[in-house]
C-alpha cells in the first residue's frame, strides 16, 4: 500500500474578501454551473491532464508549497519508509529532524513520533505490518 499526499501551508495565503457574485440561482444558472463542473471533472480525469502543470501554474498552490524544501521531503520520506518497515530508531532520527526543520512543528512527523514513543518506546511491535489503525478520540468539555 502506498500513501499519496500533498503538503500545503494554508497560512501562506489570505482569504479572498471579494463581494459575492450577484447571480440569481434559477434553474438555468444551476444547470450551467453543473455543466461547467462536469466539464472540469472530465478534464481532470483525462489522460492528458497534467497535475504538475496545475501546481506550477497556480500561484496559491505555489505559495502554499514554498516552505517545503527538497531536504524536508527527502528526510520525511526516509523517516516514513523506516517507520513502515519497523525500523523505528532510524525513523525517530529522521522524523525528529522533519518535525522542526520548517520553523514550526510538522504535524505528520509529530504524530508518527508520538505513536512510536507511546506505548512502544520506539520499538516496533513483533506483529508490525507497516500500518496502524487510526483511532478517533472525542474530547468532552467539562461543564460547571
Amino acid at each position: 500500500m502506498e500513501i499519496y499526499c500533498v503538503d500545503l501551508d494554508y497560512r501562506a495565503v489570505s482569504v479572498d474578501n471579494a463581494e459575492p457574485l450577484q447571480i440569481v440561482w434559477n434553474t438555468r444558472n444551476r444547470f450551467k454551473v453543473r455543466q461547467f463542473l462536469e466539464s472540469e471533472r472530465t478534464a481532470m480525469q483525462s489522460d492528458s491532464f497534467d497535475v504538475l502543470e496545475l501546481f506550477d501554474g497556480d500561484q496559491s498552490i505555489r505559495d502554499m508549497r514554498r516552505r517545503y524544501t527538497v531536504e524536508f521531503f527527502q528526510l520525511f520520506n526516509m523517516g516514513y519508509q523506516n517507520y513502515s518497515q519497523g525500523e523505528w530508531q532510524v525513523a525517530r532520527r529522521m522524523l525528529s529532524c522533519t518535525r522542526a526543520i520548517l520553523g514550526t512543528e510538522d504535524g505528520p512527523s509529530s504524530a508518527l513520533m508520538r505513536h512510536m514513543e507511546f506505548p512502544y518506546k520506539f520499538e516496533a511491535p513483533r506483529e508490525w505490518q507497516g500500518v496502524r489503525e487510526l483511532v478517533t478520540t472525542v474530547a468532552v468539555a467539562e461543564t460547571s
